[in-house]
C-alpha cells in the first residue's frame, strides 16, 4: 500500500507553514506534474536541506513510485562520490549550490532551490518492485551500508504511529531534526500521512527564530533525540512557554534520569505529554513506546510494543528480538542488493539486550555489538576507529550514553585527534572524551580488550 495515496481528502488543509508562506495539499498535485519526465521504480538520491522544495518533491515522487535515498547534505565529497558509484541512482535530487560534486549526469528538471539530474548512463539494473526508501545505518560517516524498507514497512509503521500519538489534521509540528535520520523523516511521514501541518524549521533549539516560530504557527509537537532534551533543560524550557503544546517525543539514545524527571514533571504542570520512545531505521523508525500514563510507573523503560508490533528476547544471549509489519527488507551495500526481497521476514534481533517485564515492558541493559549512538545518529565503533587510522591516529573507541570516548595510542596530540574527529562527526567536543594509551589491552587470545577499557571510562 502507497503512503500518500490518499491526500486529495486533505486538499484544502494547509501543508506547510514556510517564512511568511502556506502551502496547501492541493498544491502538491500541480506541483508532482514537474516530474512527468521521471521513470517509475527507478531509484532517486535525495542531497539538500529542508525546504518546502525539498518535501513537496519527496511527497511528488513517493506518490510516483520512485525509489527514494537520503543522504546528509554535510556527507564529505569524497562519501558522496563513493555512494553515488556504488548505488548508480538514475536521479539525484540536489540543492544546486552542491552540484560542483556531481559528475556524469545531465539536468533532467530545473526547481527553484534544487535540481533534479539524471544519470547519462542507465545501468536498467533491477529494484525490488516493493521497495520504497534506502536509510543509511549511520549518520555521520557516510557509509555505504543502507537499509532497504518496503512500501508495506512505511505505510504500516506510519499508520501505527499516527493513532497511538493521535495526530489528527489540525495538528502542527516543527521540524527538529533531519529527514535523512530515520526518526526526522518518521515525525514528517506520519503528520502528511494525517493530513496535518507542518512549520519548515532549519533553526536549532538555541536560536530565537525557533520559539518565534513555535508560538507564531502554533505548534502542537516537536521531537527530540537526547542531546536536543539536554540543551532544553539548560535553556529552561519551563519558563518558555508553548501554550498550544500537545507532547513531546524523545527517541534516538539513553535518556538522563534527571532530564526525564525534568520534562515529566513540566509536563505535568503545563498540561502536555512528554512521550518516550524506542526504535531503529531497521524498524523503519520506532519499536516501542512509554504511554504519558505509565512514565512515572515505569520511568526506566523504552516502552511497550507499538501496535502491530511484538517483544520478546533471545534466552541464551538477551538480545532483544522485534517482530512487525514494520520490520524492514534486510540491507544494501551496492545497487546489486537492491533486487533482494524480503530476507528478514518481519522479524529482527535489535542488537540492544534487556528484558520485559511482566505488564509487556521493555527494559535495555546495554549493546550487544559495536554500534552506539551519538546526538541520536548511529555510529559504528570501527568504522570511526578506521576513519581516524586512515589519519595516522591510532586509537581505539567506546561509546557510553551520549559520549565518545577515544584512547589515543599514537603519538599525536590529543587536542588534533578531538579538533579532527569533532569536525568529521560534526558534533561538539564536549561530546567526545580522550585518554592516552601506552599498548592495547588484549585477551588470551590476543584480541583487543574492550571490557578493559570500558572499566576506564
Amino acid at each position: 500500500m502507497k503512503i500518500f495515496n490518499h491526500l486529495e481528502k486533505f486538499q484544502d488543509n494547509i501543508l506547510f507553514y514556510e517564512n511568511e508562506d502556506k502551502i496547501l495539499y492541493k498544491q502538491i498535485f500541480s506541483f508532482e506534474k514537474k516530474f512527468h519526465k521521471l521513470k517509475q521504480g527507478k531509484l532517486c538520491l535525495f542531497i539538500s536541506n529542508y525546504s518546502s522544495e525539498f518535501l513537496m518533491t519527496y511527497i511528488s515522487l513517493i506518490r510516483k513510485d520512485l525509489k527514494i535515498m537520503f543522504i546528509d547534505p554535510n556527507t564529505d565529497k569524497k562519501d558522496i562520490k563513493e555512494i553515488i558509484q556504488s548505488y548508480k541512482p538514475l536521479y539525484i535530487f540536489i540543492n544546486k549550490k552542491f552540484i560542483y560534486v556531481i559528475n556524469n549526469y545531465k539536468i533532467n528538471s530545473e526547481l527553484n532551490e534544487n535540481i533534479i539530474l539524471e544519470n547519462k548512463k542507465d545501468e536498467n539494473y533491477e529494484i525490488f518492485k516493493d521497495l520504497a526508501l534506502l536509510i543509511g545505518t549511520s549518520g555521520s560517516t557516510g557509509s555505504k551500508k543502507f537499509v532497504r524498507i518496503s512500501k508495506n514497512n512505511l505505510y504500516s509503521n506510519t499508520k501505527n504511529i499516527s493513532n497511538y500519538l493521535r495526530i489528527q489534521p489540525e495538528d502542527i509540528t516543527i521540524t527538529t531534526l533531519p529527514l535523512h535520520y530515520t526518526y526526522g523523516l518518521s515525525i514528517v511521514n506520519t503528520h502528511i500521512f494525517s493530513g496535518s501541518g507542518i512549520c519548515i524549521n532549519n533553526s536549532s533549539f538555541l536560536e530565537k527564530s525557533f520559539w518565534e516560530k513555535a508560538n507564531k504557527f502554533k505548534i502542537n509537537n516537536f521531537g527530540g533525540v537526547p542531546f536536543n532534551y539536554e540543551i532544553l533543560k539548560k535553556l529552561k524550557f519551563t519558563k518558555r512557554k508553548i501554550p498550544s503544546l500537545k507532547y513531546i517525543t524523545q527517541a534516538g539514545g539513553h535518556l538522563d534520569k534527571e532530564i526525564k524527571k525534568y520534562f515529566f514533571k513540566d509536563a505535568k504542570i503545563n498540561n502536555y505529554k512528554f512521550i518516550v520512545m524506542y526504535g531503529q531505521v531497521e524498524a523503519t523508525s520506532r519499536i516501542s513506546y512509554v504511554p504519558f500514563d505509565k512514565l512515572n510507573e515505569k520511568f526506566e523503560s523504552a516502552g511497550k510494543a507499538i501496535p502491530g508490533g511484538k517483544l520478546s528476547i533471545n534466552l541464551s544471549d538477551k538480545e532483544i528480538i522485534y517482530e512487525g509489519q514494520n520490520v524492514c527488507l534486510g540491507y544494501a551495500k551496492s545497487y546489486r542488493d537492491l533486487s533482494k526481497g524480503d530476507e528478514n521476514k518481519g522479524k529482527i534481533g535489535t542488537g540492544d539486550i534487556g528484558s520485559i517485564d511482566p505488564d509487556g515492558y521493555l527494559f535495555i541493559t546495554g549493546r550487544k555489538n559495536r554500534e552506539a549512538k551519538l546526538y541520536g545518529h548511529r555510529i559504528n565503533l570501527d568504522e570511526i576507529e578506521k576513519i581516524l587510522s586512515s589519519k595516522g591516529f591510532k586509537c581505539l573507541c567506546l561509546s557510553k550514553k551520549n559520549r565518545l570516548f577515544i584512547f589515543n595510542l599514537s603519538k599525536e596530540n590529543n587536542k588534533d585527534v578531538i579538533k579532527y574527529l569533532s569536525k568529521k562527526l560534526r558534533v561538539n567536543t564536549n561530546s567526545l572524551g580522550i585518554k592516552n594509551l601506552k599498548e592495547p589491552p588484549t585477551n588470551s587470545s590476543g584480541k583487543i580488550s574492550y571490557s578493559y577499557l570500558e572499566k576506564m571510562i
